[in-house]
């Protein structure tokens, strides 16, 4: 009898393997067959900003904060931090630069803003503190809120030592016959450095969300589709390199999806997850 017990032991075994197998396969299907539900849109604000540039640090002009406070988790944020001619900024860059090149025409100082996002298909939005009040920026919060994303995806991370990889799992809720760009951006937060005439009094001369690395060889992104149907997925996989004086604690995947528009390109909306 006790052998008999042995010998069914090892097919029980496979066959509960066998199962769990087989419900694992089936939960797999269900994921890949679950339908997105269309989310409400993202904003993406660009800030520019340095650390030698006294507004950039003064209560009652724009700065990061007062935007966050107005948008909260209805939008993410991108820092770029700019040398100027005569004083360098630590945080400053190349991928900086280059979305400084991105809307160098529509900047004529620092610190300005950008707010991009669907609802805003024409033109992306500009905030410069010698021309747009704290109230028009709050208008601006409020009309982006409660709209549906035309494009959305989670970035998904992986790190194996300082080799950093994000998948992008897109879905499209709306048809368009135009060339999308998908970009990933790493940010870093809680940064110290000395801001020139940094009036808070919470996180004095502390940065957030600075633009760190670029994942795409082009700021604005790599082309992965020329048009889309409602409905449509999109995967991409990006991979780059992280430098080891970051805090991955406190770095951040930005995904930022842009469309083409005449001879440039807009922000359509984006989304960020913690490393």
């Amino acid at each position: 009898m006790k052998k008999i017990l042995l010998l069914c032991i090892p097919a029980l075994i496979l066959g509960l393997a066998s199962c769990k197998k087989e419900n694992n396969d089936d939960d797999k299907k269900k994921d890949e067959t679950k339908e997105v539900v269309q989310p409400n849109q993202k904003g993406v604000v660009f800030y520019f900003g340095g650390t030698w540039c006294p507004p950039c640090g003064s209560i009652g002009k724009p700065s990061m904060q007062d935007t966050k406070n107005m948008f909260g988790d209805d939008a993410i944020y991108i820092s770029c931090q700019m040398s100027s001619q005569s004083t360098p900024d630590p945080m400053n860059n190349e991928f900086a630069n280059s979305m400084y090149g991105v809307f160098s025409s529509a900047i004529s100082g620092v610190p300005t803003m950008f707010v991009g996002c669907k609802d805003s298909l024409t033109t992306i939005t500009s905030r410069s503190p010698y021309t747009l009040t704290a109230t028009a920026l709050q208008t601006r919060a409020q009309s982006a809120k409660n709209k549906k994303a035309a494009v959305y995806a989670k970035p998904k991370v992986k790190i194996n030592g300082d080799q950093i990889t994000v998948d992008i799992d897109a879905t499209f809720f709306d048809a368009h016959n135009d060339e999308y760009r998908f970009a990933v951006y790493i940010t870093e937060s809680r940064l110290t450095h000395t801001q020139a005439a940094d009036a808070r009094t919470i996180d004095k001369n502390i940065h957030d969300d600075v633009l760190r690395l670029s994942l795409t060889p082009q700021i604005v992104g790599d082309v992965v589709a020329t048009s889309v149907t409602a409905g449509e997925k999109i995967s991409k996989s990006y991979t780059g390199t992280l430098n080891n004086s970051w805090n991955k604690a406190n770095c951040k995947a930005v995904v930022v999806f842009w469309k083409k528009q005449g001879n440039g390109v807009m922000c359509v909306g984006g989304e960020s997850t913690k490393l």
